[in-house]
């Protein structure tokens, strides 16, 4: 929503998603400085019945003056111009001649970086970013209250803890969590923290009955392991940030799309093939949870929803050359 510099711009975006078929939708606090909850709440009216909606605590953006709110639509689109310049500028096939799509040994959950639960927690988050609530019932509340106010419902289906890590947790936050459920202001909540402090979180706390939603990843294996160990459904992201960053793994990624798109018959280069091979493997990688995906663009929310139709074409190529990769020869047990 924050290429569009228009109110009206941003919501018909949310419209087109649902015409095409769209009934989650991803918020918080944070998104759109503040402004991306009240976008979804005026979305939802008249439909909060068809929609599910996942909003969250932990995070919150700086306190901007109102006379100033107008402005961030303007400042998030050259933000996101600028970084789709960067991908294009990039996004050329840079294939080293001795390139390979093996990946090296995927790590098994016990080898997913921890952090320290002993470590002070530091809640300070880079410079003029963002800040971070205390984790207590009072700042839980408060900000469930103002997100239903913004939304303009009385519920929310998935709340969801945002960049929490174990030690923020204790008995008396997960059984707040719980009465807030019985309450029904929320129907279930979850984490929303990144693999690493997830992977934390769930063994520290076994009494964290919470959804997970964490990003995708090709060439990490443990997408099983946090399915199994969190209620259904798992949320993740298919993201090209991660990736396109990546000087490591960029060049895998690109012989990868190279021949994903000869073994089914589309152009590498053209634009937004390498959103639909993330997303293709997402929905490999997580068959009975959500796939959440992020664009500004209405064409390629039709192209996305329309890789549903064609996953019996595209799903088997993508499966066997990631299947290839981690050394499984082929077949259905292919590793990301």
């Amino acid at each position: 929503m924050g290429a569009s510099l228009t109110s009206t711009g941003r919501l018909r975006l949310l419209e087109q998603a649902f015409d095409q078929g769209i009934g989650h939708f991803d918020t918080a606090p944070l998104y759109g400085m503040g402004l991306a909850e009240e976008v979804v709440g005026r979305f939802a009216r008249g439909r909060r019945g068809e929609i599910t909606i996942t909003t969250k605590f932990g995070l919150f953006p700086p306190a901007i003056h109102p006379i100033f709110r107008p402005m961030v639509p303007i400042a998030r689109a050259l933000q996101r111009r600028l970084r789709r310049r960067w991908n294009a500028q990039s996004q050329g096939l840079l294939i080293p001649s001795n390139a390979s799509l093996h990946s090296p040994p995927a790590a098994s959950p016990a080898e997913v970086p921890q952090s320290d639960p002993s470590a002070p927690l530091t809640t300070a988050p880079p410079a003029g970013e963002m800040e971070s609530y205390p984790y207590n019932e009072a700042a839980i509340r408060g900000s469930l209250e103002t997100s239903l106010r913004k939304i303009g419902s009385d519920y929310i289906d998935f709340y969801l803890l945002h960049e929490c890590q174990s030690g923020h947790l204790n008995e008396e936050v997960i059984a707040f969590l719980d009465s807030l459920v019985q309450e029904g202001k929320i129907k279930h909540y979850g984490l929303a923290s990144g693999r690493s402090a997830s992977w934390n979180i769930l063994n520290r706390w076994p009494e964290f009955r919470g959804v997970v939603q964490i990003y995708d990843h090709l060439w990490q294996s443990d997408t099983e392991w946090f399915a199994k160990n969190a209620p259904a459904p798992l949320f993740t992201h298919s993201v090209l940030q991660t990736p396109l960053s990546s000087p490591a793994l960029r060049p895998r990624l690109d012989l990868l799309l190279s021949r994903w798109g000869e073994r089914t018959g589309q152009d590498p280069m053209r634009p937004g093939l390498l959103g639909e091979l993330l997303l293709v493997g997402g929905l490999l990688n997580n068959p009975e949870g959500c796939v959440l995906f992020s664009t500004s663009r209405a064409d390629r929310i039709a192209s996305h929803v329309q890789i549903l139709e064609r996953m019996d074409t595209v799903a088997p190529p993508l499966q066997d050359l990631l299947a290839e990769a981690s050394g499984n020869g082929g077949g259905s047990e292919a590793c990301f």
